[in-house]
């Protein structure tokens, strides 16, 4: 039976109780978006920073890989620039064609008896004409440098404005000058630091740099742990396929 007050309402003892129809255990939403974590917050900043410049753990990652190929025997001999807008689709979807484009790499060398070993750099330079370029160092042998350009203007449309490779002047244990022109679009505090002449090189929307896995920083890491040094670096870059011998120490 219902209870009236003085006032002809019900009175609160004869309402239902909500808190005990509502299910144990459950927690009020939080009005609001919810705040990012310190990890993610960081992530973001460094992908934006990273669109316009070469960060500092991306300029000694890839002096570290182009050391360290030269130690293993696959010395990154081959320097090789990519004009995208001379290609058959010019500057549309470069990031997607990029990576098809390693793939058929890898299976090039595979196919001439090359482990395929590279590190590369995107650059996209404040011009008033289109200027996305790609730079890379790779392992190709002298001797086939003609054969792969030719293969790549064939696989980026036939342009021979497209494609342009030279000889590397010197892969020995320094910052050479061609891989402190690939490494000018770091930021000007790194370039300092390195001895390199900044250049402004533009924002890139996807990564800027990439290195194949025989030569990152994980390979880099297992190397040291296998206890395998390299000798006879010269000899081995004179066989092409970039075997070498290695002995294990004891």
């Amino acid at each position: 039976m219902a209870h009236f007050n003085s006032y002809g309402k019900p009175s609160n003892s004869s309402l239902p109780d909500a808190s005990a129809s509502a299910p144990k255990g459950r927690k009020r939403k939080k009005r609001g978006r919810p705040k990012k974590k310190a990890w993610s917050r960081r992530n973001q900043f460094l992908r934006r920073h990273s669109q316009k410049y070469l960060r500092r753990t991306e300029v000694e990652n890839l002096i570290q890989a182009d050391f360290f190929a030269t130690r293993i025997g696959r010395p990154l001999t081959a320097f090789v620039s990519i004009r995208w807008i001379h290609t058959e689709h010019g500057e549309a979807n470069i990031n997607k064609r990029w990576t098809a484009l390693l793939n058929a790499m890898r299976i090039w060398a595979s196919r001439h008896g090359i482990e395929w070993t590279a590190i590369s750099v995107h650059e996209n330079p404040p011009r008033t004409e289109p200027a996305f370029n790609t730079h890379l160092l790779a392992n190709i042998p002298a001797a086939l440098h003609e054969a792969f350009a030719e293969w790549l203007r064939k696989q980026l449309g036939r342009a021979p404005e497209a494609v342009d490779i030279r000889r590397r002047a010197s892969t020995s244990w320094h910052l050479d000058k061609t891989l402190r022109y690939m490494l000018k679009g770091c930021d000007p505090q790194t370039a300092r630091a390195f001895g390199i002449k900044y250049r402004n090189q533009g924002i890139v929307p996807f990564k800027r740099c990439t290195t194949t896995r025989n030569i990152n920083a994980r390979a880099r890491e297992a190397w040291k742990l296998s206890g395998i040094t390299q000798v006879n670096v010269h000899s081995a870059s004179k066989k092409g396929a970039g075997e070498s011998k290695s002995k294990r120490v004891v």
